[in-house]
């Protein structure tokens, strides 16, 4: 009776185990199915919604599903072939068919569309650069990198102060303002930052005025509610912090004349609740479109107020040949006197890679489908082809009010909505997390240099990622031809930077670097530090010096050629580069 009463037990045991699996199955090809079915009657009418985030969570399932229903009919038909072959003495196609077949499986199980990637290969040889850079030392790019910022990005809660250090942030973020604009302490160095904007603005030679307004440009792309969301790509609070703390106790900017906007998103709590605790006054501006999540200008926030206009596209969009439509901007932006467009680092799952021009798009007041439109022309870029990009890098209200471009670099992403921050493992990281910040007045160096640092560790997307930056660099005789206009006025857009690519992820040289053109400079080392008249902080004042600083020969502050570092005499700079410099240059290259 035992015995019966165990088998009995045992065959339902096993009844069960066989009806959970069969049924776990088969509602798994139900799913895939019904994934498939939503996502071709949404996207074939209109193929813009692919990239709705609900599109976003089909594609995968659904294209899983296709991709398994054409690996089991492989391996069907494979498998009939071996057993058809088998009945006959030739065994070397009986063994080739079952290894095809096996293939076939194994890629059938294993395909995740989130992995199987391209690898984005630029076009233009290294350190060949385009366009003018721009900035006090022009082309130059800032790079702070300090392994004690970040540490065990396994958790859920890696942004928070356990996992990031805010006093080696706050370090990192002094150290960049003073290396970009060579000044002994932060204070001169906000007001060089100031005076030179203003100086190329045709404002005079004249520093942060009180009751003017600066607004920091973040992306929280990922911040649909007011809720902290774990596990998404964002940046830390203590980013945030320590930039607000340099603005108000180092550059002298009342709270009130600061905002936070993020028109498009949230401004989370956990971004919110540090911030406001310091800088109770500062104005932080999100969202006005009602999501399910939450409401917007709620709970210390402000909603963002819509100007519509401002944007005029500067051609139509080029997969339709229609106008693309006039999205309004947030009203921060317009009354702003100075932006900062504080980016991230890290890939884009239609674009290959986010930096500080995908930004802008946060400065649309949400609506419906603003952009999922614009999202579409990131998707495919293509080279010698018109980039809604370069309108928002060059729109007065946007690019142009840019007084500052920072990276955060402390943490990087594969893809920009999920996933846990990943390792880099070459040099100088080996195995750690990047644990960087970038600034530069340049946009176009800026973003040139951080997708040099993401394709040297990530696989991107094989497509021309970096056609934006060629036609950014040479806006003003652009290689798609398009005349770029954004303010629809009939004044072009010139160059808005300069673009090259490093010579190799090992040395990470750029034209500059080397002396051997004018293009990016990146800067990992106190400049203060060297030789002056070192322009190519190899060490040595030697012709490559002279070269540089001959480029620069008879140049005045603010003119094309300009280059701060080369105006060496009298100490400290007369704003000339003159003889006197040349000879003082001469000089020590002969001692």
């Amino acid at each position: 009776m035992f015995s019966n009463h165990f088998n009995n037990k045992s065959l339902v045991t096993f009844s069960l185990v066989w009806l959970k699996n069969h049924l776990l199955k088969s509602l798994s090809l139900l799913i895939g199915l019904l994934a498939l079915m939503w996502f071709l009657v949404r996207v074939i009418p209109k193929p813009s919604r692919a990239a709705y985030p609900c599109q976003r969570a089909a594609f995968p399932i659904a294209s899983s599903f296709v991709i398994y229903l054409m690996g089991l009919l492989g391996v069907a038909a494979i498998f009939r072939r071996a057993r058809h072959r088998i009945k006959q003495p030739r065994y070397f196609l009986v063994a080739a068919c079952m290894a095809a077949g096996l293939a076939v499986m194994f890629f059938t199980i294993s395909y995740n569309p989130e992995i199987v990637r391209g690898d984005f290969v630029p076009a233009d040889p290294p350190n060949t650069p385009i366009g003018q850079a721009k900035g006090l030392f022009p082309g130059r790019v800032v790079w702070i990198h300090d392994p004690d910022a970040t540490w065990d990005g396994t958790s859920s809660y890696w942004w928070d102060n356990n996992h990031t250090d805010p006093i080696v942030i706050e370090s990192m973020m002094a150290n960049a303002i003073c290396w970009l604009t060579q000044k002994p302490d932060e204070a001169s160095a906000w007001d060089c930052l100031f005076r030179q904007y203003n100086i190329t603005h045709g404002k005079g030679d004249v520093g942060y005025t009180a009751g003017e307004l600066v607004v920091i440009k973040p992306n929280h792309n990922n911040q649909l509610s007011h809720s902290n969301r774990s596990g998404v790509p964002d940046t830390p609070p203590a980013v945030y912090v320590a930039l607000l703390k340099e603005l108000v106790y180092k550059a002298g900017i009342e709270q009130n004349c600061i905002t936070l906007c993020e028109s498009s998103r949230y401004i989370d709590d956990k971004t919110y609740n540090p911030c406001a605790a310091l800088f109770p006054d500062v104005r932080y501006v999100e969202t006005n479109y009602y999501l399910p999540e939450n409401n917007p200008g709620t709970n210390g926030r402000l909603m963002a107020v819509s100007v519509s206009n401002k944007i005029i596209w500067s051609s139509p969009n080029p997969n339709t040949g229609q106008p693309i439509a006039n999205y309004p901007i947030a009203q921060s932006f317009v009354e702003a006197d100075y932006v900062i467009n504080l980016a991230r680092m890290q890939g884009h799952g239609f674009g290959g890679a986010t930096l500080t021009a995908k930004n802008w798009y946060g400065c649309f007041c949400r609506s419906p489908d603003y952009d999922r439109t614009l999202h579409d022309l990131v998707s495919a870029p293509q080279y010698n082809r018109y980039s809604t990009l370069v309108d928002l890098m060059g729109h007065q209200d946007l690019g142009d009010k840019t007084l500052l471009y920072i990276i955060d670099g402390l943490w990087s992403f594969l893809i920009n909505y999920t996933g846990m921050p990943q390792i880099f493992t070459y040099s100088p990281f080996n195995g750690d997390y990047p644990s960087s910040l970038f600034v530069s007045q340049d946009p176009v160096a800026i973003d040139s240099v951080a997708l040099d640092f993401l394709r040297a560790q990530f696989a991107l997307r094989d497509m021309p990622i970096d056609s934006y930056l060629h036609e950014a660099a040479l806006a003003d005789d652009p290689p798609s031809g398009v005349f770029y206009d954004p303010e629809g006025d009939g004044s072009r857009l010139g160059s808005l930077g300069v673009h090259e690519h490093w010579n190799n992820k090992t040395d990470k040289q750029y034209s500059r670097n080397l002396g051997t053109g004018q293009g990016i400079e990146l800067i990992s080392s106190d400049p203060r530090e060297e030789l002056v008249g070192d322009f190519n902080g190899d060490g040595l004042i030697d012709l490559l010096d002279l070269r540089i600083l001959s480029g620069a020969l008879f140049s005045t502050s603010g003119s094309p050629d300009w280059n701060q570092q080369c105006d060496i005499w009298p100490p400290g700079g007369d704003g000339n580069i003159d003889m006197s410099d040349y000879s003082v240059m001469a000089q020590r290259w002969m001692e």
